[in-house]
């Protein structure tokens, strides 16, 4: 055999080789965290629709339900809309022992990132919004408590309650 051919099939097979190795190594495993810290397998977002009523979300089986949630700018102060009803830093109805969804377009030129806590302490979040982007934040609250919700950039103007309701 060539000797040049070997030295290329070699190369090639230990590319293959660290590729693969390194695909397995850094496929994202993806949980959410539930309201009390510990954590869930993710549910399949794509069986999920968007409320369509104030903050209730809506759900197309008893393990998911989703809200759209949108920005508004009124002269450089935020406020969270609904995306469908247009109500203003709504109360959103989530369902406890149910993986929520909160779907969240940024329209604005600003950064935005919708963060849920509990009494003070943080329990889900969506990360960083870009403007002109899109996120989502998922919360999986496994009991009763208050929580609220609020833009970690603007928490004055963007925020709000959350109401869990039973599935």
């Amino acid at each position: 055999m060539n000797k040049s051919f070997t030295l290329r099939f070699n190369f090639t097979l230990i590319v293959a080789i660290m590729s693969f190795g390194l695909g397995i190594l850094y496929i994202p495993i993806q949980q959410n965290q539930n309201a009390f810290g510990s954590y869930d397998s993710t549910s399949n977002p794509s069986s999920t629709s968007s409320g369509t009523s104030g903050g209730t979300m809506n759900s197309t089986n008893s393990n998911n339900s989703s809200i759209a949630l949108s920005v508004k700018d009124a002269g450089g102060i935020y406020k969270w809309t609904n995306a469908t009803s247009g109500l203003e830093n709504p109360e959103l109805n989530l369902k406890a022992d149910v993986n929520n969804i909160i779907q969240i377009q940024n329209p604005t030129n600003t950064k935005h990132e919708l963060v849920i806590d509990s009494q003070g302490k943080e329990v889900a979040t969506s990360g960083d919004i870009a403007p002109g982007a899109s996120g989502q934040a998922s919360f999986r609250p496994n009991g009763t408590g208050l929580f609220s919700y609020h833009c970690e950039y603007h928490p004055d103007t963007m925020k709000g309650t959350i109401k869990l309701t039973t599935p």
